[in-house]
């Protein structure tokens, strides 16, 4: 990908949008999120799960996924801006379910 194409994440060269569908273009024309905090992006509706949800501390996405899905989470921009920014809030490390699943399914065959 060169430098011309390359989706700028810096927030001084993004432009508001008057727009509720979209929440900022930057410099290449290309949508993302505004905010580089994750409270702003993501409105918890289960208390069980606020604790994952801190500014400035990434959480695992299949965290993020299995919130979202199950509506324990709810997203204030669009869904695929933020999945646009992911590398700013997720992060992609290895969860308790994922052994689970490793190990569960290979002793049963």
């Amino acid at each position: 990908m060169n430098q011309d194409t390359a989706q700028s994440t810096n927030i001084e060269d993004l432009v508001l949008v008057n727009d509720p569908g979209v929440s900022a273009i930057n410099k290449n024309g290309a949508e993302t999120a505004l905010s580089k905090n994750i409270k702003d992006l993501v409105v918890v509706k289960d208390s069980g799960v606020s604790s994952r949800y801190k500014n400035g501390v990434k959480i695992p996405i299949t965290a993020f996924i299995e919130d979202y899905m199950n509506e324990r989470v709810d997203v204030t921009c669009d869904i695929q801006n933020l999945l646009q920014d992911r590398t700013h809030f997720f992060n992609y490390r290895f969860v308790g379910h994922h052994l689970k699943f490793l190990f569960g399914s290979s002793f049963r065959r």
